[in-house]
């Protein structure tokens, strides 16, 4: 199965005028960005089997906000 397109580094930095790619990706940051409204919409009470729909959800989102992306 192919790897989903990442968005690359999502806060890229240059030393010595060579790219580093510090810590997550564009898709881990939109995926946490989504779950944060995610969560806030659910207010208290997340059961742990509704965990894992949650995640799937947040990574559809921003797969979805990846693919926007590249329509430009």
């Amino acid at each position: 199965m192919a790897m989903p397109n990442d968005g690359g580094p999502a806060f890229p930095a240059l030393f010595g005028g060579e790219a580093f790619k510090p810590g997550m990706t564009l898709r881990d940051y939109f995926a946490a960005q989504a779950m944060q409204s995610i969560v806030s919409v659910l207010n208290k009470g997340i059961r742990a089997p509704d965990i894992p729909l949650m995640v799937q959800d947040a990574y559809a989102i921003a797969d979805a906000m990846l693919a926007q992306r590249e329509r430009k």
